[in-house]
Order: structure tokens, then C-alpha cells, then sequence
């Protein structure tokens, strides 16, 4: 099973919690990071591993994340 962690943050990709992001991806190399967004246009950092839209459907955000 593969360790995952997810981000979210209002405006997208940004605030302390990017730099949270930041951090834990060079501590922790075997993880996959999952950032939560409003806006599918938003510049997406590299090392962010997958990006669920908060506006897809229900259904997609549940694949998504499982």
C-alpha cells in the first residue's frame, strides 16, 4: 500500500501550506502528494504527484482519491 498525502489551501497552491508541501516532499521521498483545488487553470508545481479538481463530479473526486 502506498502512503499518500493531501493538500489543500485557498488560493490554490499557495500560503503556508505550500511550504508544508514543500518540506514533507524532501523528507519524504516514497509518498505521493494529492493537492486539492478550486481551479483547474491554476499552475500546477511540478513535484505535486495528482490534482483533484473540487469542481468535478462527485464520482470523480471519490476515484480520485481512492
Amino acid at each position: 500500500m502506498k502512503e499518500y498525502i493531501l493538500f489543500e489551501s485557498n488560493p490554490d497552491f499557495s500560503c503556508n501550506t505550500f511550504l508544508v508541501f514543500e518540506e514533507l516532499k524532501k523528507q519524504l521521498p516514497n509518498y505521493k502528494f494529492i493537492w486539492v483545488t478550486n481551479n483547474s487553470n491554476s499552475i500546477i508545481p511540478k513535484n505535486v504527484d495528482i490534482v483533484v479538481n473540487r469542481r468535478s463530479s462527485y464520482i470523480k473526486r471519490i476515484k480520485y482519491l481512492y
